[in-house]
């Protein structure tokens, strides 16, 4: 996630929803450092779930939901659910 403020980055990262990268020694009590070995971890398979309301036969709607979804799919590969 990116963010200019600090306190989304905060509480994306408390929520483990994101991950930060910080200057050893400066991480906040609340987090834990993960052991990297100069990579980042495999990231477990992620759900998207889209809500939109019941409008019916809305082909734009549509349209815009599938761009949604394939992109969704395209970025996080194999890892992804799109409800």
């Amino acid at each position: 996630m990116e963010s200019d403020d600090s306190r989304t980055v905060e509480a994306s990262v408390s929520a483990d929803l994101a991950v930060q990268a910080v200057l050893a020694g400066s991480e906040p009590p609340d987090v834990e450092r993960i052991v990297h070995g100069g990579t980042l971890p495999d990231l477990a398979r992620t759900k998207v779930d889209l809500d939109r309301s019941d409008t019916g036969n809305n082909p734009s709607l549509e349209a815009i939901c599938a761009l949604i979804r394939r992109a969704s799919l395209q970025r996080l590969g194999g890892r992804a659910v799109v409800l």
